[in-house]
């Protein structure tokens, strides 16, 4: 009887040592998943921000427009500051420009977050403009600060 018992756990370990070593490939919508989730670690910088409103969006109107390819125009209000963005799609796959312009009382910081990537702190002229290239295409939100309080726009598509 003590010869089976010993069997059974080298039977067990065997299959606990296969689990142990066996790799399987992680699905890409886990890894979507999981990337997503992890952007929700900067949660306490979205609920510092003000939230902009979307008062105009040229994709909701282009598909009237004959032609190529338009630069997408959005602008966004919150208190007495207004951020008119321009989505551009450069010859590179995959990226984008990002051009913009504040209007209002002077902007102190900016900066375009995606999800997995590193914030990317953007420099702003004097005259409120600020430009960002290859940007990756995907999500992206913009957040400045204007006198000392933050505001944010919602996570857009850059398409």
């Amino acid at each position: 009887m003590s010869e089976q018992p010993e069997a059974a756990d080298a039977a067990l370990v065997r299959q606990l040592e296969l689990a142990v070593y066996e790799r399987e490939q992680v699905p890409t919508e886990l890894v979507d998943f999981a990337v997503r989730a992890f952007a929700w670690r900067s949660i306490d910088i979205d609920l510092d921000a003000e939230l902009a409103e979307l008062i105009a969006d040229s994709a909701l109107v282009s598909e009237a427009v004959r032609g190529g390819a338009l630069p997408r125009t959005l602008t966004f209000v919150v208190g007495a500051s207004t951020l008119v963005l321009e989505i551009t799609t450069p010859d590179q796959p995959g990226l984008r420009s990002l051009l913009g312009q504040f209007l209002g009382p002077a902007t102190e910081q900016v900066v375009v977050d995606q999800p997995g990537s590193p914030s990317t702190p953007t420099a702003v002229d004097s005259r409120g403009h600020f430009s960002v290239s290859e940007v990756s295409a995907g999500p992206i939100r913009i957040r400045w600060k204007t006198d000392g309080s933050w505001a944010s726009t919602s996570w857009l598509p850059s398409t």
